[in-house]
């Protein structure tokens, strides 16, 4: 199922931390650098959700777009996507 992403600065920042990985159907490899206009995953190291968009506004902020925790160890769709 998915999973509610919220943003807090206390507590164990190990919560934060999120592993960069490319987007579904290529592959990357460890330390190359990620160009300007690339497409990436974030993928949360504690859950293995990755970080998704569903082009939905978001309820507290109608200007920005909802995303969610979605997918098992790093598996989800092209909502899954994001442009740097």
């Amino acid at each position: 199922g998915q999973q509610v992403v919220t943003l807090d600065t206390r507590g164990d920042q190990s919560k934060f931390m999120w592993q960069i990985q490319a987007a579904h159907n290529n592959t990357c490899t460890t330390g190359e650098k990620i160009k300007c206009g690339e497409i990436i995953r974030l993928t949360h190291v504690g859950t293995g959700k990755n970080l998704h968009s569903h082009g939905l506004p978001a309820p507290l902020t109608r200007r920005n777009t909802e995303v969610s925790g979605f997918g098992n160890d790093g598996e989800g769709d092209t909502g899954d996507h994001w442009k740097l």
